[in-house]
């Protein structure tokens, strides 16, 4: 039996657990994605010098990808939560819109790319719900791929 005392305590533990999901999901960009693997097994190709492992995502500064880096909070900043499938896990892929032009704007991890998403993936892997995997075009950090 709980006391009416603990009430007041129990709610504030209750809050703070909710929504505390390590999975890769976006954050600040304003997207949502569906929850995806432990943030322990992440490895989000950032730039040609760094890899993003654990909770970290790729920031780019601003609006840009140059000089991207490892942060647990993009705080507004263009984010990758993921680079590929096996970043999200549970058989979801890792999507990405956009911002209206030729720049990748934000990652995350979804049962399906819909719209004007697109599945990022491993270069040379077979993830790819239509299409192969090739090196991205686009304005994004270097290195990453993309069903085309």
């Amino acid at each position: 039996m709980i006391r009416p005392s603990a009430l007041p305590f129990l709610l504030v533990v209750f809050a703070a657990c909710v929504g505390d999901d390590p999975a890769p999901v976006s954050g600040s960009s304003g997207t949502s994605g569906d929850s995806g693997t432990s943030a322990g097994t992440r490895s989000i190709t950032c730039d040609a010098k760094s890899v993003c492992k654990g909770t970290n995502r790729c920031c780019g500064v601003g609006t840009d990808w140059i000089n991207a880096r490892c942060l647990d909070d993009c705080a507004g900043a263009y984010e990758l939560a993921c680079d590929d499938a096996t970043d999200c896990g549970g058989g979801l892929v890792c999507c990405y819109v956009s911002d209206g032009g030729a720049r990748v704007k934000a990652s995350y991890c979804k049962a399906s790319c819909v719209g004007l998403e697109r599945q990022l993936c491993k270069a040379g892997s077979t993830e790819c719900v239509t299409g192969g995997c090739a090196p991205f075009v686009a304005h994004a950090p270097e290195g990453l791929a993309a069903c085309q």
